[in-house]
């Protein structure tokens, strides 16, 4: 889905500035940690190297939404033209439960709060903030909408399929915005 929302972008809109951050789980058992990572800084859409950059992305681990949405904010703060700007937080489980200690609860127990004030913090810059869920838990779902996403920019799926439409949803009104 996100490789086609890449090849979407170049070639409807190939002057788009698109960037592409993670958060992602390193190491394992006690030891394991969250970490963000700017995986292709804010530049015109180059399909070749952000494809590149999608395919390396893997699901392992914790959760923690702020340090890619952190990474967002840097890169949208050093564009200065008058386009519209999006970021698309894109999680692929239980945000808050990815990574559990010995009680059940999220290794990182300040995740919720700093997603939340990153969002909010993106928002109020006058940035578009999008979330996508694959097989998210209700709780989460309904945490995305109500306190991350810009208002009815939040979405959920349970199969590749309908990941594919909101990607391909999400890319035309983006690219027909500007």
């Amino acid at each position: 889905a996100a490789s086609g929302f890449v090849t979407g972008i170049s070639d409807t809109s190939p002057d788009s500035l698109v960037g592409i951050a993670t958060f992602y789980g390193i190491g394992n058992g006690w030891n394991s940690s969250t970490e963000g990572k700017l995986n292709h800084g804010l530049s015109k859409v180059n399909k070749n190297e952000m494809l590149k950059s999608v395919n390396a992305l893997f699901a392992d681990g914790g959760t923690s939404p702020q340090k890619g949405l952190e990474h967002a904010y840097s890169e949208l703060q050093k564009a200065e033209d008058g386009n519209k700007k999006y970021v698309i937080l894109f999680s692929d489980g239980d945000v808050m439960g990815a990574v559990l200690d010995r009680n059940g609860e999220p290794s990182d127990s300040n995740d919720k709060t700093e997603t939340e004030a990153s969002a909010v913090k993106l928002k109020e810059a006058g940035y578009t903030v999008i979330t996508v869920g694959l097989g998210l838990n209700n709780e989460t779902a309904t945490w995305l909408g109500e306190k991350v996403a810009s208002a009815g920019c939040a979405f959920t799926a349970d199969t590749a399929e309908e990941l594919n439409k909101i990607f391909q949803n999400i890319q035309s009104t983006i690219t027909q915005s500007r």
